[in-house]
C-alpha cells in the first residue's frame, strides 16, 4: 500500500490525524508519468548534446520551475489523488465546478466517509505553507460547493458522513513533500 516514506508511520484510511510523506521529485514523476517516459526524456536530453542545462538533476530533464501555475496545480492534484487511492480512498470526482467554485477531489474513504479535498501546491514555502491559502472565505465556498455537489442528482454515494480535508504539496527541485490534514475545517 505505502509506496512513499511516511514521517508519521503507517497511516490507514479514515484516521483523523495529519501526516506527511516525502519523496524525491524523480519518484513523484515516475509515479505520475511512468519510469519509461522519464528515462526517455533523460535520454533525449543526453542526446541533445548542446551543452545547455536541461535540468540534469536526475529528474528526467524536468524543471518544476518552468511549469505554469495551472500545470503545477494539476501535478499536485494528481499526486494527491494517487496518495488517497494508495490509502484506500475511492475517487468519485475531480475538478468539479459550480457557481461556488471548484472541488479539487471528492473521494470515499474505506470506512465510507465522503471526503471533499482541497489541494494546494506550491514551489516553496517562502510565502507560507500551501494549506494557509485555504482561508475562511475559501472554506465557506468549498462547503457551498460540496452542498451543491451532494444536491446534484447523480451524486448519491452511500456514506457515513462528510469531511473536509486539505492536502498541501510543496514541489521543490529535488523533492516533493505531501501533507494530508484530515478534517482540516
Amino acid at each position: 500500500m505505502d509506496e512513499f516514506a511516511t514521517d508519521a508511520g503507517a497511516v490507514t484510511a479514515g484516521e483523523e490525524r495529519e501526516f506527511r510523506r516525502t519523496m524525491s521529485l524523480r519518484e513523484a514523476l515516475d509515479s505520475l508519468f511512468g519510469e519509461d517516459l522519464i528515462d526517455m526524456m533523460e535520454s533525449a536530453r543526453d542526446d541533445a548534446g548542446d551543452g545547455k542545462n536541461h535540468g540534469g538533476s536526475g529528474n528526467g530533464g524536468f524543471d518544476v520551475f518552468s511549469l505554469s501555475t495551472r500545470q503545477l496545480g494539476a501535478m499536485g492534484e494528481s499526486l494527491a489523488a494517487m496518495q488517497l487511492a494508495g490509502d484506500g480512498y475511492e475517487m468519485l470526482d475531480r475538478n468539479w465546478r459550480c457557481r461556488y467554485g471548484e472541488l479539487d477531489l471528492v473521494a470515499l474513504s474505506a470506512d465510507q466517509l465522503l471526503v471533499f479535498v482541497e489541494v494546494k501546491t506550491r514551489r516553496s514555502v517562502r510565502s507560507g505553507l500551501p494549506a494557509e491559502a485555504v482561508t475562511v472565505t475559501k472554506q465557506k465556498h468549498l462547503r457551498m460547493a460540496a452542498s451543491e455537489w451532494l444536491l446534484t442528482r447523480k451524486h448519491k454515494p452511500y456514506n457515513t458522513g462528510v469531511r473536509f480535508d486539505v492536502i498541501s504539496i510543496v514541489v521543490g527541485d529535488r523533492r516533493v513533500e505531501i501533507t494530508h490534514v484530515p478534517g482540516a475545517f
